[in-house]
């Protein structure tokens, strides 16, 4: 029993792990990393509308997000209530870590 739980939380540190890598890696198209200047900042590159930061949020949120859901709708069926519940926080997580992404690390600019 506490195997199963620790081998389900491990699962779900690297679901949310992977979403991350792969959100920051190829859905984060307006990093601009390598316009930074030596002590250069993110509010020193130039910002991509919201417009463009909506259109790749929903992209990313409904690659990375439709597996988590379906997995999150089948542990609720088959009534595995702690499995569900975690796959709830790493839904939770990985829309934390989307919004921080596209639109959070530009909040202290403005």
């Amino acid at each position: 029993m506490l195997k199963e739980k620790i081998i389900s939380i491990l699962e779900v540190s690297i679901c949310i792990a992977l979403a991350y890598w792969l959100t920051d890696t190829f859905f984060a198209f307006n990093k601009y990393s390598w316009m930074f200047e030596a002590n250069g900042s993110i509010c020193s590159i130039p910002v991509v509308s919201n417009v463009n930061r909506d259109l790749q949020a929903a992209v990313a949120a409904f690659f990375l997000l439709s597996p988590l859901i379906i997995i999150l709708i089948r542990k609720l069926y088959v009534r595995r209530m702690f499995e569900f519940w975690l796959y709830c926080l790493a839904v939770a997580t990985c829309l934390f870590f989307g919004w921080w992404l596209f639109w959070g690390r530009y909040l202290y600019c403005h």
